[in-house]
């Protein structure tokens, strides 16, 4: 077996799993958050728009003490699977120091459908703010950029894996990959939009 997408080692393998190798996914959160920063000094305030299911206790949490460590008078805000009818009047008051951070998001706080390519265009178009992501399939679509978990990257790799496991080599000879190939990407459209020097 040649994984990918596993978010943990713990998820990935356990001793018994000789026969399993490839590539863990860490999403790049706590590099994007300092870029944010970095790129917008002034900003005050970071809005989450995460999914209902995501936003448990324990998610929110880390995200607020990696803000505090990183800028601790930076205030957190999470819209929890807003409904996409909802979000518009919301976004638009949104104040020049504020940025967005868009995070997975299929289903609104009722259950609805809300497929993660019409968010993210209705996310972008009424935002006055950057909005940034570390997520792939956002990029291209209205995102500034990130520390960017690009799910074409780690095919790649689990691709080159197999293809050593089919020419011979035994997997157990083929460590997994614990650092997810994760890269800084941008739109240069929006670094245009928002004044931001490449």
């Amino acid at each position: 077996v040649v994984f990918c997408g596993i978010n943990s080692m713990d998820d990935a393998l356990s001793p018994a799993q000789a026969n399993e190798t490839g590539v863990v996914e860490q999403i790049g959160h706590q590099a994007t958050l300092s870029l944010m920063l970095h790129l917008h000094p002034r900003c005050r305030r970071i809005v989450f728009v995460v999914d209902k299911e995501m936003a448990d206790g324990g998610f929110v949490d880390g995200m607020k003490t990696m803000l505090a460590l990183l800028e601790p008078q930076v205030e957190v805000e999470l819209w929890e699977g807003v409904a996409p009818a909802e979000l518009p009047a919301k976004l638009v008051g949104l104040m020049p120091t504020d940025l967005v951070y868009l995070l997975t998001f299929d289903h609104d706080k009722v259950g609805e459908d809300a497929p993660a390519a019409d968010m993210v265009r209705l996310v972008t178009r009424w935002s006055p703010v950057a909005v940034y992501s570390s997520l792939d399939f956002y990029l291209g679509k209205g995102i500034v950029g990130g520390m960017i978990t690009s799910a074409f990257r780690q095919g790649e790799l689990a691709g080159q894996m197999a293809l050593r496991i089919l020419s011979g080599q035994r997997v157990g000879e083929i460590a997994p990959m614990t650092r997810s190939p994760n890269q800084y990407m941008f739109d240069g459209r929006k670094l245009k939009q928002f004044y931001l020097n490449p």
